[in-house]
Order: structure tokens, then sequence, then C-alpha cells
């Protein structure tokens, strides 16, 4: 057992042994392998570094940081002569903006590729590399930092190389520059000249200035001009944004601001990258268009080409020019460019001309067919081609022809180009606030960038002075404890510490003017903010309340105030900090002590201006179910945001705001009073906004009146409704930050306060009144003394509300129609003007309802049921019947127009069209109009499509054939049809009972057994109860002699009392629901009743009849 026991030991002691034998080798060769392989990398690195060193040795000579070059470099063979001979005559030093992190991203390969064509080289950096090299400038980076770089790297080029070259060159390490080409341009001037070139921009210097993405280069006496001004401090550091700082300091030095275009007015510097000044279409609205110096000059296009990028209304109409075979579409694409380049006007003149293009046009014919066979076109591309060259030789003998038909195609192409551009012009002016918009923006930037420069400054001075109060400090302390005895050395180290005082003065006078200076642009950039930008967005989100398109976003005044609350707070900073070192070190007529409580003022005034303007009302107060916002109903729910400008983090969750309601109300007898119930109070906090602004967004607010004996007593003797008295909604929340508190209260636009759904129409009224003329948010006796609005301010608003509605506006057509119906035929509706009183409360003449009630009641049929109709154009809506009829009698026959009724109160809508008479007459026939209740049933589409007439013995007919002007029915109503039509349509029931008429010798007569007692219609009196008609006044015992074709219903007929009903129901075993294809069998079967005359005594013109008007089932 002891053997087999030592045996095993043995086996595992062996196993284990080489185990680790076999690691320890395996790890010494490993290491062996990775130290060559590291060894070997390291020297192919190194081999390349001396690579590269050798090459610049080659190239560079290198002095200070700055590189030399050595040699001009060409590509072998060509012709450099001519560049030779400029590289000596016009020297020019290249200096290129970079940073320590791009050297070798970026500067590297400037430095191996276009920079040694520059005569000397220098790298600016905020860090000195000798082995770049580079020169540091002592700057911090990032763009903020662009101007002072810019600043200190010509000052060094000029004291360090300003006798080795001629002109100065300013480049980013993203630039490339052809520099020989820079040379030829520069070889027409002399560095004696004050003048720089570059990339011309207009805006804010009267001559304008130099992009700085595209380079610059200055002459040496501009170089020379631009050091001296920030020497005799005509030019100072006001702003980051380097190139346009850099264009006023030029102008205010003389220095001219030269064109650097070339010889065909072309420019050669360029701010975009290379592809997009080729293949970029820049749209008109794009800054870079305002901004340009010179016109820009896009890339030549061919006419047939320009076409191509048409919009699709504009290549339906090239579609429609290329339709017969008088020129194929296809010759005129593949020949285009060919096509362009001949003299056609010539040729159509001149037969020897017109045969020689025509032969050249059958060569090239001949060419395309080859090319279409080489490159495996289809046969059908090949067969055309073919067919096309067989028809030009009918122009064998008079080619001149052929000339004139391509010379009228191009010529209407040039029609349909300069149409497309006339639209796009005419958008362009309709978005021209946009650009001016910028303009603002860009001042209000510029502002913002020099307080917050001036702020950076303000923090660098306040450090250096407390570094000389601590030497000054240190030095007295100093003097003091040692106390020497000499005489002599006790003055002179008197001397010493006065001087040092003297210049701690000096530094606390000139921080103390610095911070003044500083507070002046802060205040202007407040005045800005508070007074036109604030101002103007309530202005805007007044408009937006009533339905126009304006921008209400805050995002961008959020960044603005906070940026200018932060750099106040800064300022705040500074003043303590001055107080702490005043506290340590104080002497006789210190500035700090006189003048520091009137920065504390000033500084904590301008805070609180604009903290408490910053408190606003970002969402109006509205219902859910509202007509809009500012119209509230007691006891139903209503939302409301608040929203704080000043974007704190640390104020998240901290600030609470609370509702309440009326703390101004009016003294006005019987001026009601409410309740806000809900959450009444809520904290300002990130998580609700989108944006992550600081919101209190309110959600389920109501207002309960308060009951106080008829309402609140007061000493005006006022009379206002409901729905004129106006009411505010008021915000309060306290602002604690810093050692600085301030109230801050906010209210919302004046709300109209209902107690039922029927006062919302004209609750909405007074909102649209009062927002579209009030500029005074808080006048809640608006409607005591109401101005009268200009008919460019009413039609403005009525058009929003369609706007808002349907996203489709009213034209100047349809506007024009309702000013002709407010005024009456005017030249211009400029100057007239309404009053509330017309507007909402007095009835249209011969009505019994305002305009606004006939308006709002059209507006809603629209969004209810013709939303899309509206919206493609195919509704003329508000036009004249007198119009309507000029409009129609020049269109071909079955033209028709859509139009909304003059005179039923919830709106209604009907159609006319235009038919002859076989003499040749025009002849405008109109229906009754169709109201909601019609179209609850059926859509108005769906009308259009089934509307007949029956000529005598004849089969049923659509008199409508064409929308105005022209465009065929079923390409303007065909995408809205149903699948299903005729016997098998769904609305069959309500086509065969009201849509068919009969026409009987120039009679339009109705086949339907309803009629009705009354008709609320287009001017109509009481119809006649037995015959459904309706008219003028008429009366059953007085009908017009033409009023019916037909016999009356026997009098012992009793009349059904409900409309609905047909006679026929009254007839026992008669069938209740007749197919229509009974009725068209037999059109005789409802002869009794008249629903469609040419009588032309109504008030619109339309064809008098009960299934237009006839109550049907309400909407659900």
């Amino acid at each position: 057992m002891k053997a087999l026991g030592s045996r095993c030991a043995f086996l595992v002691g062996f196993l284990v042994g080489t185990c680790t034998l076999y690691v320890f080798l395996r790890q010494v060769w490993f290491e062996r392998t990775f130290s060559t392989r590291s060894r070997l990398d390291g020297l192919e690195k190194t081999a390349a570094q001396l690579r590269e060193l050798e090459e610049d040795s080659k190239n560079w000579k290198k002095e200070r940081s700055a590189l030399f070059n050595l040699n001009h470099p060409h590509h072998k063979g060509e012709d450099s002569h001519m560049a030779d001979e400029l590289y000596k005559k016009v020297r020019i030093l290249c200096w290129v903006m970079t940073g320590p992190n791009n050297l070798q991203k970026k500067a590297r390969h400037v430095k191996n590729t276009w920079s040694r064509h520059c005569n000397v080289v220098v790298f600016m950096s905020s860090v000195e590399d000798p082995d770049f090299p580079t020169v540091g400038l002592g700057t911090k980076e990032g763009r903020d930092q662009l101007y002072w770089k810019t600043i200190r790297a010509f000052h060094y080029a000029l004291e360090n190389h300003g006798d080795e070259a001629d002109w100065f060159l300013k480049a980013d390490d993203d630039t490339y520059v052809v520099v020989d080409n820079l040379r030829w341009v520069l070889a027409n001037h002399t560095p004696e000249e004050p003048i720089y070139f570059g990339r011309r921009f207009k805006p804010y210097t009267k001559q304008g200035y130099m992009s700085g993405g595209a380079g610059y280069v200055l002459s040496k006496e501009a170089l020379k001009r631009f050091v001296d001004g920030f020497k005799t401090k005509v030019c100072t550091h006001t702003t980051h944004v380097e190139d346009l700082a850099m264009g006023q300091c030029m102008e205010k030095v003389g220095v001219v601001a030269g064109d650097a275009r070339d010889t065909v007015l072309r420019e050669t510097f360029h701010p975009f990258v290379p592809e997009q000044h080729l293949t970029s279409k820049f749209p008109k609205s794009f800054w870079y268009w305002s901004y340009c110096y010179y016109p820009i000059s896009e890339p030549g296009m061919a006419q047939w080409e320009k076409l191509r990028q048409l919009e699709s209304v504009y290549l339906t109409q090239v579609d429609e020019l290329y339709d017969g075979d008088a020129f194929p579409m296809d010759v005129r694409h593949y020949l285009a460019h060919w096509i362009e380049s001949q003299d056609w006007d010539r040729a159509a003149r001149d037969h020897d001309v017109a045969m020689v293009l025509f032969q050249v046009l059958l060569e090239n014919l001949d060419i395309q067919h080859s090319r279409f066979v080489q490159g495996g076109e289809s046969f059908l591309l090949q067969h055309n081609i073919r067919r096309f060259k067989h028809s030009f030789q009918r122009y064998q003998e008079e080619p001149y022809n052929l000339a004139n038909i391509i010379q009228w195609f191009l010529a209407k192409e040039k029609e349909i180009l300069q149409n497309a551009e006339l639209a796009e012009q005419v958008q362009l002016l309709q978005v021209q606030q946009n650009p001016m918009e910028t303009d603002c923006q860009r001042n209000i930037e510029r502002k913002m960038a020099d307080v917050k420069n001036k702020v950076q400054c303000m923090e660098h001075t306040v450090k250096c002075l407390e570094e000389q109060q601590d030497e000054f400090d240190f030095k007295y302390q100093t003097h003091n404890m040692e106390g020497t005895t000499n005489e002599a050395e006790k003055t002179e180290q008197m001397k010493v510490l006065q001087a040092l005082l003297n210049r701690l003065d000096a530094s606390r006078k000139s921080m103390l003017s610095g911070m003044g200076v500083l507070l002046d642009g802060a205040e202007e950039l407040l005045c800005v903010l508070v007074r036109e930008e604030l101002v103007q967005w309530q202005r805007r989100q007044q408009k937006a309340c009533i339905g126009s398109p304006d921008s209400t976003c805050l995002d961008q005044l959020e960044k603005w105030f906070t940026t200018e609350a932060e750099c106040l707070f800064q300022v705040r900073k500074f003043l303590k900090k001055l107080e702490e070192l005043m506290g340590k070190v104080t002497y006789e007529h210190d500035p700090v002590k006189k003048q520091k409580p009137a920065l504390q003022k000033r500084v904590d005034s301008l805070l609180t201006s604009l903290l408490k303007s910053a408190f606003v009302v970002e969402t109006q107060p509205s219902m859910p179910q509202g007509k809009g916002p500012l119209v509230l109903r007691t006891n139903v729910q209503f939302s409301v945001k608040t929203r704080f400008l000043v974007k704190f983090p640390e104020l998240n969750h901290a600030m609470k705001v609370n509702v309440s309601m009326d703390r101004e109300a009016p003294l006005v007898k019987g001026y009601r009073r409410f309740n806000v119930l809900g959450t009444n109070s809520k904290a300002l906090n990130m998580a609700e906004s989108m944006s992550g602004g600081m919101v209190a967004d309110f959600r389920h607010l109501t207002l309960k009146e308060q009951k106080s004996g008829g309402g609140g007593k007061g000493i005006h003797d006022l009379s206002l409704s409901v729905t004129e008295e106006l009411h505010i909604i008021n915000f309060n929340t306290e602002f604690l930050l810093h050692d600085m508190s301030v109230s801050l209260e906010t209210s919302s636009l004046p709300v109209v306060i209902i107690s039922n759904s029927s006062q919302q129409q004209s609750a909405w009224a007074s909102i649209l009144w009062f927002n579209m003329l009030c500029l005074e948010p808080k006048n809640l006796l608006f409607f005591a003394n109401c101005p009268v609005a200009t008919w460019p301010q009413l039609g403005e608003m009525l058009s929003w509300q369609f706007l808002s509605s349907t996203t489709r506006g009213l034209e100047s057509n349809q506007l024009d129609m309702i000013a002709h119906k407010l005024f009456g035929k005017q030249q211009s509706y400029d100057a007239c003007k309404i009053s509330w009183t017309k507007f909402s409360k007095e009835n249209v003449p011969n009505t019994n309802f305002t305009f606004w009630v006939w308006f709002d009641g059209i507006l809603f049929m629209v969004k209810s049921h013709l939303e899309n109709l509206w919206k493609d154009g195919s509704i003329m809506g508000f036009v004249s019947k007198g119009k309507e009829k000029t409009l129609l009698k020049k269109k071909q026959r079955g033209t028709f127009l859509l139009r909304f009724s003059e005179s039923i109160r919830d709106g209604g809508i009907t159609f006319s069209w235009v038919d002859y008479s076989p003499t040749g007459e025009p002849d405008v026939r109109s229906v009754q109009p169709f109201t909601k209740v019609d179209l609850c049933q059926i859509p108005f589409h769906e009308i259009i499509r089934n509307f007949q007439i029956l000529e005598e013995e004849n089969v049923p007919e659509n008199p409508l054939l064409f929308l105005y002007p022209d465009t065929p029915k079923v390409e303007a109503f065909g995408k809205y049809y149903t699948e299903k039509s005729g016997a098998d349509s769904q609305y069959i029931k309500y086509i065969k009972t009201k849509l068919v008429f009969v026409s009987k010798e120039n009679t339009l007569e109705a086949k339907s057994p309803m009629y009705s007692d009354t008709v609320e219609g287009e001017g109509s009196g009481p119809m006649n109860p037995r015959y459904g008609l309706g008219g003028e006044a008429f009366e059953p015992s007085t009908l017009p002699p033409s009023g019916l074709i037909g016999d009356p219903l026997p009098p012992e007929l009793p009349l059904s009392p409900d409309p609905m009903f047909s006679v026929a129901m009254l007839i026992p075993d008669e069938d209740l629901n007749p197919t229509l294809q009974e009725f068209f069998n037999d059109p005789r079967m409802y002869d009794c009743v008249d629903f469609l005359s040419d009588d032309t005594t109504f008030l619109e013109g339309a064809l008098p009849g009960l299934p237009f008007t006839a109550p049907l089932q309400p909407c659900e």
C-alpha cells in the first residue's frame, strides 16, 4: 500500500511540475514576442516621424514659431512661370487659427497641402507647441475667444513678420485656399492700400464685413491700421462675433472692404463647403440671400431642367403643353441642350437656316437612337425615336414651319417658368417678416454676447483687483511689523506703499466704471426684451387666441431672460466681492464706499424688473369643448398654464403659484364675482413642460358665481350684457434666491364667463372683438366704450377663423364680397369701419340674425361637413348673386360654382350652373340652399354627384359638368365619391326623394311626394301648404300664373302635420317607398308639386322648392 501511495504521489507531482514548466515557458515566449513586436511598431512609428521631419526640412525653414516656404510646389509638367513670378512679387503670410485638439486632426493637413503655397505660415493656437510648431496666444479655447485670438494673432504677425510679407491671410484649420489664385486677385493692388478682401456680407456696417468662415486677407497698410486702432482704443473687444467685430474695426480705421470677385463677377471666397455652393439651391428665406453684399449668381441651368424642378401644379401645365403630336416631349427631353442653343427665331424667317437646323435635328435623332441601342434601352424608346424622325419628314419642304413650332413651345415654357417664379416671389413677400425677425434676433444675440463678454472681463478684473489688494495688504502689514527706524528706508517703503495704493485706487475706479458700462448694456438689453420682445409676444398671443397663425413659442425668450438674469446675478456677486474687499482695505475717498450703493440699487432694480416681467401666462384659460380660449362656463372645468422665463434648476418645485379672481374688479353695478375651485395652488416645475421650462399647469379649475344679492355694487351706471362682462384670472408667486426676494404677479387675458351653452356664440364674438382691437389687456370696461374696427382689421380676423378651423383662410375676392355685404359697393374698403353693435347686435337688413351669427353658422357648417372641399378650393363660398351670373354666363354649358347662402341663419350652401337656350342665350340656374340638416344625411359631394334633371321623355341628366372655371366634376370631387352608386348607394332614399327634377316646357319640376308648411330659405316667405312652393310672400289664394305645372291636390286630401311624411303616405295601399326605377319609368307620378322653377323673383335666384329646406332628421 505504501508503494502504491508513493507512485501516486510521484505521478501527481510530475503532472503538476510539467504544467508549471509549460506555463512558465509560454509566458517567457509571449513576453519576448510581444516585446519584439512593440519594438518593431515603435521603430515603424519613429521611422514615419523621421520621414515626416525629413520632408518638413525639405519644404520648410523654421524660424521662431513660423514656417518659411523653401519650395513653391507645382504639379509635374505644368507651366509654372506665371505662378512663380507672382510668388515672388505677391508675398503672403498665411496664419491659421487652430487649437491643441485640432493639430493632428486638421492643422497637419493644412500644413501638408495648400499652406505650402504661402510664403510664410504661422499656426495660431491658445497654447504654444514648439514641435508642430504653433504660437501660443494665451487665450482660452471656444467660440467666445475667436476675436481675442484674431486680435492677438494679427498683432503677433505685424510685430514678428511685418517685413516678411505684403499680405496677411487669416484662415481656419478647416479652410482650403488656392493661394496662387489669391495672388492673381491681389496682384491688381498694392500692399500700401488700406484694403482687405473676403466674402463680403452687408448687414450691421455701412461698407459690410468679410465672412470669417471664408477667410479674409489684409494688406500691410490695413494690418498696421488695425493694430494701431487697438493701441489708440479706436477699436476695442466688444463682442466674440469675430468677423463682424473685425469689419466694424476696419470701417473705423478707414480700411476699405474690397471687391474680390473675378472678371465675370463670380465670388472667389466661399463660406460653405464646395458641394453646397455647387449643388445646393438655397431657399429664398435662407439668411445667406439677405447677407451677401453682391447678387448671388446661381449655377446656370437649362430651361428644360428648370421646368422639371417645378412644383406639380406647373408640371401639369408642361404635360398639357406637350399633350399633342405637334412636338413630342421625348424629343424635347433628349435634345434639350441642343434645342435651347439654336436660333429658332432666325430659322423661322430664313429658309436656309431652317433647313440646316432641320437636317441637324434628324441627325441628332439618329445619334440618340444609336445611344439607346448601345445602352440596351427598351425597344419602345428605340421605336419612338424612329417614329418621331419619320413624323418630322413632313417638314422637308417647309422646315421654317417646324422652327415656328419649336419657337412657340419654347415661348410657352418661358411663360410657365415666369408664372412659377412670380408665385415664388409672392410667397417670399408673404414670409418677408421672417428675415426681419432674424435680424432682430441677431441684434439681441449681439447685445447678449456683449453683456456676457463684459461679465467675463469683469470677473477677470475682480480677480486682478483682489491680487493687487493682497499685494498691498501684505506689504503694508510687513511694513508695520518690521517697524524700521531708518527714516530714509521708511520713506522709500511709504513711497512704494503709496504707489501700490494709488494703483489699487485706480483699479477700483476702473472696475466701478466698467461695472457702470456693463449695467448700461444690461439695461439696454432689458429694455429690448421687456418693452419690445415680450410685448410683441403678448400681442402675438392675443392674436393667436383668435386664430392667427403667429408663433407663441417662449423658448427663445426664456433663453434670453435666463442669460440676462445670470449676468445680473453675477454683477451682484461682484458687488458683494467689492464689499468684502472694502472691509479688508479702505481709505479716504475710497470709490467703492461712494459708488457701490448706487450700483447695488441699480442692479437690484434691473433684476427686479426682469423677474417681474418673466412671469407670464403661457396658455390662456380654455375649456376642452369650447369654441376657443377665454370663454369659460360656470361649473365646467378649464385649464391654464403659467411659466417663469428665468430657468434656474435650483428653483424647481420651489415657487408656489396661487390662483385668484378679479383682484381689481371694476366698480360696476351688477358685476358678477366668482370663486376659483379646484387645485388652485401649484409649484413651478420642469416636469410638466415639453421643453423643460418652469411651468405650473392648472388642468382642473372651475368657477362658481358668488351669491351676493344680485352682483356687485358700483359707481358706474353701465349696462353690460353677460357676454360683454370681462374678468381676469390672477396668479402670484414668490421668487427667493441668493438673498433676493421678489413678489411676482401675472394675469390672464380677459375671459367671458357664461352659464349655459347658448351664450357661447355671443361670448366668442366678444373675445374676437376685444383681442382684435384692444392693446390694454386689463381694460375690463372695454365694451363700455367699444371702439370701431376698420375693414382690414375685421377682414383679417374673419380669415383667421377659417384658417384656424380648416387650415385655409379667406381669399381677397371672398373678403371683398363680405365687405360689399357690410358696406355696399365701394371703390376701396380700407377706410370702411364697422361698430361692435353692427357686428354682433343689429340684425342684417331683411333678416332676423346678426352678421356674426350668419358668418359663424357658415364657419360651423364648413368645419363640420365641407372641410375637405373648402381646403381643396372647390367652394367659391362668398360670392354675390350678381357676380355669380357674371362669372357663369361666359362659361361653357354645365359649368357650376358653389357658394354660401346669404339669408340662412345657421349656414347654407347652394350651387348654380349655366345652361344655354336654343338661341344661345345663357341661363344661370340655382337650387335652394342645403343646410347642415341636409348635410347630416348626405355628403355634399354626393349631392353634386347625384343631382339630376329629367328632360321630358328623355333619360335623366346631371347638369353639373365643370367646376368653375373649367375643372371636370369627376376630377374635382371624384376622390370623395363612395364606391356604390345609383340604386346601390347608401344615400338612395335621399337621392330619389330630393335630387331628381323634371323639365317641362322650360320649367324644372321636382318629382317628390314631400312638401312643407314653411321654408326658411333664400328670402322666401310662407310656403303654399298644398304645393310646397316657396316664393316671395306667396299666398295660397294668389299664386303667380306660372307658379305651377300640374293639377293641385284634391281639397279633401288631408295635410300631413309632419313635413317628413309624403303625400303618398296618406293614400291607402300606396307604396310608401317607390323605387328610383319606377320613378324614372313614370315621371308623371308626382306631377302635383313643383320644386324647381325659372322664376327670378327669389332673393338669391334660387329654384324654389321644399326639398332643400324641409326639416329632416337632426345630426346626432
